[in-house]
C-alpha cells in the first residue's frame, strides 16, 4: 500500500488507524513493516525495460490484443484484477487464477479441502488489493482420471474447502465448468464489486515522498513452503507450525483492503503473494517511481531466521 509519509495514517505494532480509529475486525488485518520503504522520482525507471518476465509476456500480449477494447474498462491486462465500470457508476471487480498440482500445491502436504480453501482465498487476496468486495465465483476445475469414485470423493471435499471460503466472506459460487486432464487444476474467476462513489486501486498512483506499508509478514508462506518440503506435513517440528499453517491456510485482507480503500490518502495497492522484491518492482515501474529500502531484522520472526 503506497500512501504518504506525512500523512494522517498512524501505524502502530500490530494495528493502524487514522485519527486513532481502529480498523474493522480482522484476523491479520494489521500493516506490519519489517521494512521501511519510501518512494522517490525517478526518470530512469521510464527506460528500464520491464521489471519482470511476467511483466514483458503480459505487455506483448496488450500489443497483440491492440485496438480491441471497450470503454467500460479502463484499464487493460496487467494489473491484479479488471475493473468493469458503466455509465451509472457501478464498478465490479474481475479477477482469475489457477492453481496446479505440484506447482502451487502438492497433495503430499494438503489434503482436497485445503486445496480448494487456498484457491478460493488466493482470487480474494487479488479482489481486496482493488479494494473490492468479493461478490461471486466460477470454479473450473481440471480433475486427473484416478477412478470414478476416488475421483468423485475427492472432488466433494475440495468444494467443502471452497465452501469454507465462500461462507466466511459471504458469497456464492453460481456456476463453473470441469473436465479430465494429466493433474489437478484449479481455476477460480472471482468477481467483486466496489460502490460507486468509491476508489479503485491499481498498483500505478505512488507518488515520490509516499510510504509503502506490507500487511502481515512477508515471507512466511514460502517459508512455510520450504518446512513442509523438508518435513513434510506430520514431521513439521512446533516452532514452525505456524509457517506451514501460513502457506496451507493464508488470510485475504479482505476488510483491511476495502478500508484502505475508502481513504485518499492512500494512493496504490497491490497484492503481493509474488514476494516483495518482484511486487517492488513492479509497483515502482509502474509508478515511475524508485523505491529507498530500509531492514529492520528485530521485526522478522526468530522461527524465519
Amino acid at each position: 500500500m503506497s500512501a504518504p509519509e506525512n500523512s494522517k495514517w498512524k501505524f502502530s505494532g500490530s494495528y493502524i488507524s487514522r485519527y486513532r480509529v481502529p480498523l474493522p475486525q480482522d484476523p491479520v488485518g494489521a500493516c506490519h513493516t519489517i521494512f521501511s520503504l519510501n518512494f522517490f522520482s525517478a526518470d530512469f525507471m521510464q527506460s528500464r525495460k520491464f521489471p519482470s518476465a511476467e511483466y514483458a509476456l503480459i505487455t506483448e500480449l496488450q500489443s497483440i490484443l491492440g485496438e480491441i477494447r471497450s470503454d467500460f474498462y479502463p484499464k487493460g491486462i496487467g494489473d491484479d484484477a479488471a475493473v468493469r465500470r458503466d455509465g451509472n457508476g457501478n464498478q465490479i471487480v474481475l479477477t482469475t487464477d489457477l492453481s496446479v498440482e505440484n506447482v502451487h500445491f502438492s497433495l503430499s502436504y494438503m489434503n482436497m479441502s485445503e486445496v480448494g480453501y487456498r484457491a478460493m482465498v488466493t482470487n480474494l487476496s487479488d479482489c481486496a488489493a482493488m479494494g473490492a468486495q468479493p461478490d461471486s465465483a466460477l470454479v473450473q476445475l481440471v480433475v486427473p482420471d484416478s477412478g470414478e469414485n476416488e475421483r468423485i470423493d475427492q472432488i466433494r471435499e475440495l468444494y467443502h474447502g471452497l465452501k469454507e471460503a465462500c461462507r466466511q466472506w459471504n458469497f456464492p459460487i453460481v456456476g463453473g465448468d470441469l473436465s479430465l486432464g494429466a493433474q489437478w487444476v484449479v481455476g477460480i474467476t472471482l468477481l467483486g464489486r466496489v460502490g460507486k462513489e468509491k476508489q479503485v486501486l491499481f498498483r500505478e498512483g505512488a507518488q515520490p515522498g509516499d510510504g509503502l506499508w506490507v500487511s502481515g509478514v512477508p515471507g512466511r508462506s514460502a517459508a512455510g513452503l520450504d518446512v513442509l518440503r523438508k518435513w513434510g506435513r506430520s514431521g513439521v517440528p512446533d516452532r514452525f507450525r505456524a509457517l506451514a499453517e501460513a502457506h496451507i491456510r493464508p488470510v485475504p485482507r479482505v476488510a483491511l483492503g476495502s478500508f484502505l480503500a475508502e481513504d485518499a490518502a492512500v494512493h496504490a495497492m497491490m497484492d503481493c503473494s509474488d514476494g516483495l522484491s518482484k511486487d517492488c518492482r513492479t509497483m515502482s515501474y509502474e509508478s515511475r517511481c524508485g523505491i529507498i529500502l530500509s531492514f529492520d531484522s528485530s521485526q522478522v520472526p526468530p522461527a524465519m531466521i
